[in-house]
């Protein structure tokens, strides 16, 4: 029990890291073209012959303490993109697992991208290999049989996350000098709940709101909201 409590606080802390960098300000607008940043993230091979234990995390509410409002996330968002997702690859750093998303641009309501742009956008939540879950958390070698175990972690429910050909309306900030990705990448500018995922049923979009609640939006309406 006392070994549960420590891993769970410790998948906390890191998550509540991973969430603070995705919401690290970049303050210098329009400054000097920088130097192109390499991605340090590793990415994790899915596939049949993968088992998947999924880590029940509860509600998200370590990001409590550095959650903003929805118009501050506006203001803070380098583009905001209506996008089809044409390809999902996960990776992991430092114990924290992410999605990386290729967005195809299909309407910009905020920022300067173009549409048929395609963009990597990163989003925390996926799998973590066995190895790096047991040597981040639990600081064990990997046990046989487990080699090819997935652990999964997620900051949202399944149906609320994007798959390959979704629709869904991003907030969108440059990655930042201090994550690990790419310096051509993007973030989401919350880490997670700040992305509107196209609905075809209710041809309407929805948005995951904390304590697993769905607020849906009409298209117009919703580009009223974000164009601002």
């Amino acid at each position: 029990m006392k070994r549960n409590r420590k891993f769970f606080a410790s998948v906390i802390f890191v998550f509540a890291v991973a969430v603070a960098f995705a919401g690290i300000e970049i303050r210098k607008h329009g400054r000097e073209k920088a130097e192109e940043k390499v991605s340090k993230v590793a990415f994790v091979e899915c596939g049949e012959k993968n088992p998947v234990i999924r880590l029940d995390m509860g509600e998200a509410t370590m990001a409590e303490a550095i959650r903003k409002s929805e118009e501050e996330y506006i203001e803070e968002s380098d583009c905001i993109v209506k996008g089809e997702v044409q390809e999902i690859q996960y990776c992991e750093y430092l114990g924290t697992p992410w999605r990386r998303l290729s967005v195809r641009v299909r309407d910009v309501i905020k920022g300067n991208v173009r549409k048929g742009e395609v963009l990597a956008v990163y989003l925390i939540g996926g799998y973590l290999s066995s190895k790096e879950y047991y040597s981040y958390y639990l600081d064990e070698k990997v046990p046989a049989g487990k080699e090819d175990t997935l652990y999964q972690m997620e900051m949202r429910p399944q149906e609320s996350i994007a798959e390959e050909d979704d629709t869904e309306i991003y907030l969108l900030k440059r990655a930042s000098k201090e994550s690990p990705f790419e310096s051509s990448a993007y973030e989401s500018v919350g880490g997670y709940e700040m992305e509107y995922l196209y609905d075809e049923q209710r041809r309407e979009y929805k948005q995951y709101r904390e304590g697993g609640k769905e607020k849906y939006w009409k298209e117009e309406g919703l580009y009223r909201k974000l164009d601002k």
